[in-house]
């Protein structure tokens, strides 16, 4: 396009008075003055241009380098694939901002693969006076957020998490849109995430038993989300809070993909949107390949690693680059043999290598840190070693650990989930007493006070199945019994079962 030139006065024409000659001059100096600020505002519109190619630029380099799809084929509905850096520094949004006309963003907690959490006043429960007005909010960021199939995830995400009642895996509360901005609200966090807490250790002498105990609240955490169904399919130490009393909370358990098949019918699954962390996705993950247990094994063998004193197994590579140079994997020493033994099969780059849940990871992990002493000295481990691994793990597994055995964490959160469970029984909330008493249950299945409870819970639906003629209403009876069937500890309640027989 051509530049349009200016007009050009001609201000030595002997036909003009000294006042057009001076106007004209004035004119002519506004006009110059404007020209400089069209060229400035035109040098600092190309220098803008330059940053943004040269962003651009840097995203095709780091999606490139990591074998993923770049491009506008990455954004179309079913196929796209996302990856998170744990070092993203930009925040969705400014701290001390407010979502929602309620709650102010103070600090941030941690970074998932979703988004970014902060601690936030929720000015409503502050207006009731509330003695501990705070709340852990997610913030949908990045990408991610302008996705649409993406929005439908974070609310899928906060649907079946709201399922999940366990001690170590964050509670949601609620799920939200303001303007643009995405969000979920979870109970409120005091604490580290995880991969802060290992980068402060670095080079510190590691304490063997509060990273053990680190890493069984974390696999206790999978194999209860694994029993129903779920993968976390982008575990890493960001998306891991370890709160002031070192409880460990896992997040984001709902970018999650279901693996039973979708009882709601819902049109969208949230299988569709790839999400991974490249350092911490299994080979699977990056084929993307159906959502298993393994993959999440995968990470947690990893993170347990660096817990205990490790690098990155495989030096910060990705899986599929470990496998494309057969790399083997790197381990601390002093794991001592039997827990050398379960976590280098956990970092395997092939699936069928690894433990087949969390579950089977737990078994084996209690086994290695102090499983194996009850034996040591008996003739009997001598013949199981001989008929082999499948015999030996088999028998240890049918030994439950007593409470008195758990560590001291996971006892006092057995006893709160069981005085709440009490609570709740004494107002009359079955609902909350099932809640309370379903998380006990997941952390010790055989006590007395899991009986107590579970009979009282009994009791006290049978007497309100009965009508005021005192004819046992059986539709009731077999709607208390559908909902009591889904929770692990009336599993084998015979009298439950006979409820839903009886017409």
């Amino acid at each position: 396009m051509e530049e349009k030139q200016p007009f050009q006065f001609d201000i030595s024409s002997p036909s003009l008075d000294v006042e057009k000659d001076a106007a004209l001059n004035s004119e002519k100096s506004v006009f110059d003055f404007k020209k400089n600020n069209f060229n400035a505002a035109d040098n600092k519109i190309a220098a803008s241009a330059t940053q943004i190619t040269m962003l651009e630029s840097d995203i095709n380099s780091s999606l490139s380098t990591s074998s993923l799809k770049t491009g506008p084929e990455s954004f179309e509905p079913g196929d796209l694939t996302l990856t998170f850096s744990d070092a993203d520094t930009d925040l969705p949004i400014a701290l001390g901002s407010t979502v929602k006309h309620r709650f102010v963003l103070n600090n941030v907690l941690g970074r998932g693969g979703m988004g970014c959490v902060y601690r936030a006043l929720d000015l409503r429960k502050k207006e009731a006076r509330d003695s501990d007005p705070y709340i852990a909010i997610k913030v949908l960021s990045g990408a991610i957020a302008k996705h649409p199939e993406a929005f439908i995830a974070l609310q899928r995400e906060t649907r079946k998490t709201q399922t999940l009642a366990h001690p170590n895996i964050v509670t949601v509360y609620d799920f939200d849109r303001d303007g643009s901005t995405v969000y979920m609200t979870m109970e409120a966090l005091r604490g580290i995430s995880l991969d802060k807490y290992i980068k402060n250790n670095l080079g510190k002498q590691v304490d063997r038993k509060k990273s053990l105990a680190i890493i069984r609240d974390i696999a206790v955490a999978l194999a209860y989300a694994h029993s129903r169904g779920f993968v976390h399919s982008d575990l890493k130490p960001s998306n891991i809070f370890l709160t002031e009393n070192d409880h460990v909370k896992v997040l984001d358990l709902g970018i999650a993909r279901a693996v039973t098949q979708d009882q709601n019918g819902d049109a969208f699954e949230t299988g569709k949107l790839h999400a991974l962390t490249p350092r911490y996705a299994s080979a699977e993950m990056f084929r993307q390949m159906a959502a298993d247990p393994r993959d999440d094994i995968y990470a947690v063998g990893l993170i347990a690693l660096q817990l205990l004193g490790g690098p990155h197994a495989y030096l910060d590579a990705t899986a599929i680059q470990a496998e494309a140079k057969s790399t083997l994997p790197v381990l601390p020493k002093g794991l001592g043999f039997f827990l050398r033994r379960l976590l280098r099969s956990s970092v395997q780059l092939r699936a069928p290598a690894r433990p087949l849940d969390a579950t089977e990871f737990l078994r084996r992990l209690d086994f290695a840190v102090a499983g194996y002493k009850k034996l040591a000295g008996m003739t009997v481990l001598l013949i199981m070693l001989a008929l082999g691994n499948g015999i030996y793990w088999n028998l240890f597994s049918n030994t439950a650990p007593r409470l008195s055995d758990l560590p001291a964490a996971e006892q006092r959160q057995f006893h709160h989930a069981i005085n709440e469970a009490d609570n709740a029984l004494n107002a009359g909330a079955i609902d909350g007493a099932l809640y309370y008493l379903d998380a006990a249950y997941a952390i010790q299945k055989s006590d007395r006070d899991i009986d107590r409870i579970h009979n009282a819970v009994v009791a006290i639906l049978k007497q309100r199945a009965v009508r005021a003629d005192g004819v046992v209403d059986q539709q009731l009876l077999q709607e208390a019994a559908a909902t009591l069937q889904q929770y692990p500890v009336f599993a084998a309640d015979n009298e439950v079962k006979q409820w839903t027989r009886q017409q």
